[in-house]
Order: C-alpha cells, then sequence, then structure tokens
C-alpha cells in the first residue's frame, strides 16, 4: 500500500507544479490556452509514466526535470511566447511544492510519524495549498511577466541617496 500512496503522490505534485506554473504564467485565463496548456500537461504526465515504466525509479529521480519540467518549460514558453518567464514559472512553481514538502514535514514531526505518514500529509495539504497559492500568490505573480528587465531596472532611482520606486 505504501508504494501506491507513494505513486499517487509523486503524480499529485507533478500535476500540482503544472497547473501552479500555468496560473503564474498566465495560460489559464485563456479558454484555447487553458485547453492546449490541460493537453500538453496530460502528455507531459504520459511521458512521466513512461518513463517510470522503462527505468527504475533512481534513474527517473536523477533525470526527473528533464522529464517534466523541460517539456512544461517548452510548453508554457510555446504558448506565452515569453521562455524566459515560462522557467521562472516553472522553477517557482516548484520551490511552492517544497513548501507542500515542508508543511508535511512539520505535521510528521509534530505527530511522529513516519514515511507513510509524510505522503498522506502530502496528499491532504495539496488541495488546501493549491487552492491558497492560485487564490492569493498567482494572481501577484502573473503581472510581473510583464516587465522587461530594462524596464525593470528603470523604475529604480535614487532620490535624496535613498533607492526608491
Amino acid at each position: 500500500m505504501s508504494m501506491w500512496i507513494s505513486l499517487l503522490n509523486g503524480t499529485v505534485v507533478s500535476v500540482f507544479g503544472c497547473l501552479l506554473s500555468g496560473y503564474f504564467c498566465g495560460v489559464m485565463e485563456e479558454k484555447s490556452h487553458r485547453r492546449i496548456f490541460l493537453m500538453g500537461v496530460a502528455g507531459v504526465m504520459l511521458l512521466q509514466a513512461v518513463t517510470y515504466s522503462i527505468w527504475n525509479e533512481e534513474i527517473v529521480r536523477h533525470i526527473y526535470p528533464l522529464v517534466i519540467h523541460l517539456p512544461l518549460m517548452i510548453l508554457l514558453g510555446r504558448i506565452t511566447g515569453k521562455p524566459m518567464w515560462s522557467i521562472i514559472s516553472v522553477l517557482f512553481s516548484y520551490l511552492c511544492c517544497q513548501l507542500r514538502r515542508w508543511l508535511a514535514l512539520l505535521a510528521v514531526a509534530i505527530l511522529n510519524g513516519g514515511h507513510m505518514m509524510q505522503d498522506i500529509a502530502e496528499l491532504i495539504l495539496t488541495l488546501p495549498l493549491i487552492f491558497v497559492l492560485i487564490r492569493y500568490v498567482a494572481p501577484a505573480v502573473q503581472p510581473l511577466s510583464e516587465h522587461t528587465p530594462r524596464r525593470s531596472v528603470s523604475l529604480w532611482h535614487y532620490s535624496r541617496g535613498v533607492l526608491c520606486f
């Protein structure tokens, strides 16, 4: 049973990261972009399943970024036309996946649980955490994609020796 919970947890965290990346990039706002993105995510998940069926878990753990992150970055870059922002969105969303893990680790430490409890806690935390991130964090992150590096630098200036906007 532990293997199935671990497999389910791995699948859920992949979907969690993919969806969050889509929201951070703003592709979930337009119906046509959302449809293309969700079909692409299904393809990425299929690629992950094929990879798990071909190689053992240790090899897949080492090539995971090539199987999940890279195709997701390419997909988002093609949809948005902003390849650099796609990379940032994927990296930021998978950092949020760590928040999910840290909260579960805290629960396991408080309750003196083990590895299986870690997976279960992560599964339980996923839905409320993604809701909070999509509702409150994504709307703040997504507009950052509109700033070019040159414009961001020009937003800062010195006024009386103090760095200001």
